[in-house]
């Protein structure tokens, strides 16, 4: 989302996709934190509006790098 602010593909995630469901979709707390971030889930699908400031995506990243530096 940070290198390609403008394309859809990079904004939404169909959350009935295998590799979701192994990943994000496994812990509660990982669609907890895309929610709070601003991403928005509608039907199959979460989606980041193009309204959230990149500086928010931006934060989000960081802080999900230092806990895995833990």
């Amino acid at each position: 989302i940070l290198r390609n602010p403008t394309e859809e593909k990079y904004r939404s995630i169909k959350t009935t996709k295998q590799s979701y469901l192994n990943s994000i979709g496994s812990t509660k707390t990982a669609e907890q934190f895309l929610e709070a971030v601003g991403f928005k889930k509608s039907g199959e699908w979460i989606t980041l509006p193009y309204n959230i400031d990149p500086v928010v995506i931006y934060l989000a990243k960081s802080s999900l790098e230092s806990v895995k530096e833990l």
